[in-house]
């Protein structure tokens, strides 16, 4: 587990990367499974959103904060 504080707020988040394993259609028609990391943010002990990618936290952590008109936290 690692932690992530927020520029905008200054509260620690928990990060956890969790792998699934998911399925996807190669070039030759057959269905293969490959592995993809999600990074889980946690604050408080409560799953509050998740990332695709490490480089993406900051950005999910930013659309948890301040998510605009449009939509909210995934979690929410």
């Amino acid at each position: 587990m690692s932690t992530y504080t927020s520029p905008l707020t200054s509260k620690v988040y928990q990060i956890v990367e969790t792998s699934h394993t998911r399925n996807a259609w190669d070039s030759e028609g057959n269905l293969t499974p490959y592995v993809q990391s999600v990074f889980e943010i946690y604050y408080e002990g409560r799953k509050v959103q998740f990332a695709l990618s490490q480089d993406r936290i900051a950005d999910s952590v930013a659309h948890l904060e301040n998510p605009g008109p449009d939509v909210s936290s995934r979690y929410d």
